[in-house]
């Protein structure tokens, strides 16, 4: 779709722009949804992607492990 040119590593304390635009499809990070008429139980999903020329939007939620608080494999 042509929104980013490079991505950072997943590790890294960087937070994506809220949000991306060009003509065939706009992705937000992190931003509320907003809807009139319909009633939107979750309102605060992880990424959305909307694709204006398959007139399709993609909803991302995602999770990472908390790495400060996971405890060290037992060696064997």
């Amino acid at each position: 779709m042509g929104l980013i040119e490079s991505a950072p590593s997943w590790c890294l304390p960087e937070t994506p722009k809220p949000e991306y635009k060009n003509d065939r499809a706009s992705a937000f990070w992190d931003v509320p949804v907003y809807a009139e008429k319909t009633e939107v139980r979750a309102n605060q999903i992880d990424a959305r992607v909307v694709d204006k020329q398959k007139k399709e939007v993609l909803l991302l939620e995602m999770s990472c492990l908390w790495m400060a608080k996971r405890k060290p494999k037992e060696e064997e």
